[in-house]
């Protein structure tokens, strides 16, 4: 609710004031920091994330590879791809096209075409992303 308002600060208040905290309060989060555009905020928590021994699913993964693609940071990036691949998440449509967007954004368009042509499946999505590369 904070987030949608614009007040990532409130929300994190409120989730650093759980007492426990699930892979959904954590990738609300998460999100919450990516569309609000600070996306260092959002892979910090991210690494706490995993520190605490969560896995991520399809959407953390979505919203952290939004938050690289933002940065431009290719290292990050092939990061991302890699923990996508191991723990089996590229099977996911948004996913494999969140990949195709962030290498596009990080100015890997070679990468991104490998991970496009790989796609078991493609929507609009897919393709818009690939062409905006």
């Amino acid at each position: 609710m904070y987030a949608k308002c614009g007040q990532t600060d409130d929300g994190c208040k409120v989730f650093d004031e759980m007492s426990m905290s699930d892979l959904v309060s954590w990738t609300a989060m998460i999100t919450a920091y990516e569309q609000a555009e600070k996306p260092k905020e959002a892979l910090l928590l991210f690494q706490k994330m995993q520190q605490e021994g969560l896995l991520a699913d399809s959407v953390t993964i979505v919203s952290v590879a939004s938050a690289v693609g933002q940065l431009g940071d290719a290292m990050r990036a092939q990061a991302v791809h890699g923990y996508a691949i191991c723990n089996a998440l590229l099977e996911d449509l948004c996913v494999g096209n969140s990949i195709v967007a962030m290498y596009a954004k990080c100015g890997n368009v070679v990468q991104s075409r490998m991970v496009f042509n790989q796609m078991q499946g493609r929507d609009g999505i897919s393709w818009n992303s690939m062409l905006s590369g």
